[in-house]
């Protein structure tokens, strides 16, 4: 909305969830782009109501990490920071599968997303510490899905303001060695 032009790509080949949340088709997109079966043209689809371009998952791989990892991919990434001011990648779980690690360290910028009151923390600060170890760039953290109603409960004096507004927080910026 801010006149940016935003690309979104959903790298969760596994279970992707993009075109679902967009409303869009999943039959052609990054899978078909990046093993050169269609051009960009084909595999990108706007979204009317955000103004984003989005490439959906498209058909499935038989190794999800290749296709991400290869120099294909990072042909593709390169287009798309010469092409668009923000590039927003939505890749898998990070401790899920290796995908996320393989992408992590092609990008700019990493964000962690952490569900509230359902991540671990043991669990975050295994993630952070991975992300470390392969050296992915300006790592942060969002909060998602906070219950501004518990988070209110809980006396944090912003909460009020909030309390009819799905929020994400984003709580700050992790160095990079911990």
């Amino acid at each position: 909305m801010s006149g940016q032009r935003v690309l979104i790509v959903d790298c969760d080949l596994r279970r992707p969830a993009l075109h679902e949340a967009l409303g869009l088709d999943n039959r052609v997109g990054l899978v078909e782009m990046i093993t050169g079966r269609v051009k960009f043209a084909q595999a990108h689809a706007r979204d009317d109501r955000s103004r984003l371009i989005a490439v959906t998952a498209g058909g499935e791989v038989p190794n999800p990490a290749d296709l991400l990892g290869s120099r294909y991919m990072s042909e593709f990434l390169d287009a798309a920071r010469e092409n668009f001011d923000l590039v927003v990648l939505d890749s898998p779980p990070l401790m899920a599968v290796a995908d996320a690690r393989v992408l992590a360290s092609k990008v700019d910028r990493t964000v962690l997303a952490v569900r509230w009151a359902e991540t671990r923390r043991d669990t975050v600060a295994m993630s952070l510490r991975h992300l470390a170890e392969i050296g992915a760039a300006n790592i942060g953290v969002a909060l998602t899905r906070v219950d501004s109603r518990k988070h209110a409960h809980y006396a944090r004096g912003d909460s009020g303001y909030y309390h009819r507004v799905s929020v994400v927080k984003i709580i700050g910026t992790i160095e990079p060695v911990l």
